[in-house]
């Protein structure tokens, strides 16, 4: 039976975060969605955590989808989980991650049907340690082409977008921004919408090696034909990251 949303999470060896997301998805009020999660068959703990929960969504009558097998890194997992999920909207929620409050999906679904929108995207809180800033998200969607991303996490996608693409894992950690870079190219549609959808970890590979993340922009830009080759490609991925560095903040 289609369900309204499908919320996925990727994940692998996450024990110590796992239940925190979890337990995000449980709590939701809403309860037209499906939990697809997809485990890169975790050595430690992670499975006997999601064992734990799964009878809390089978009481809410909450269909949950538990798949644990080698991949070929999280964008690939991504990908797979696409296939298992029967949902309208699909949104990641990856481990690390959680949805802001009980009532994320009842706000941004019971009432809106956002009719002639591709992809819908909300605002997220990003955390540190026991630091909590909130994080809006551009409402321009042009400037994609700048990289200036909004957050994947507090992102929900038609179903049939993914029929047309999917995550390049060639990326190995950008892949999500030309996931939707495609989108935007393709002149699918976006709404921004007014709400705080997600909380979402600074400690990932994105933010950890800002440089990579740049030079993994670069290059999705090529591939999108935003750029162009260059040898020294390097060059200003090193300066740029050098530059947002010292301007940025966590």
């Amino acid at each position: 039976m289609t369900k309204k949303v499908s919320v996925i999470t990727v994940c692998f060896n996450a024990e110590a975060s796992i239940g925190n997301t979890l337990k995000s998805v449980l709590d939701q009020t809403y309860t037209d969605y499906e939990y697809v999660i997809v485990d890169g068959a975790s050595k430690d703990n992670t499975l006997k955590i999601i064992e734990d929960y799964k009878a809390g969504f089978e009481a809410k009558g909450i269909k949950i989808t538990i798949i644990s097998e080698k991949d070929n890194g999280i964008y690939d997992a991504m990908n797979k989980a696409v296939k298992h999920c029967s949902g309208e909207w699909l949104i990641y929620l990856n481990a690390d991650d959680s949805l802001a409050d009980p009532d994320v999906l009842k706000d941004m679904f019971e009432t809106k049907a956002y009719e002639g929108f591709d992809v819908v995207y909300g605002d997220s809180y990003r955390v540190k340690g026991e630091l909590k800033k909130l994080d809006l998200a551009d409402k321009s969607i042009d400037h994609l082409r700048d990289f200036k991303f909004f957050c994947h996490q507090a992102t929900f996608t038609r179903r049939e977008v993914f029929d047309k693409i999917s995550f390049d894992p060639q990326f190995r950690i950008c892949a999500d921004y030309d996931f939707f870079l495609q989108a935007y190219l393709m002149d699918m549609k976006f709404h921004y919408e007014n709400r705080v959808v997600c909380i979402y970890s600074v400690e990932g590979t994105s933010n950890r090696d800002y440089y990579r993340t740049i030079l993994d922009n670069y290059n999705v830009k090529i591939k999108n034909g935003l750029e162009k080759k260059s040898r020294t490609i390097k060059v200003k991925a090193f300066i740029w990251n050098i530059k947002h560095t010292v301007l940025r903040e966590w």
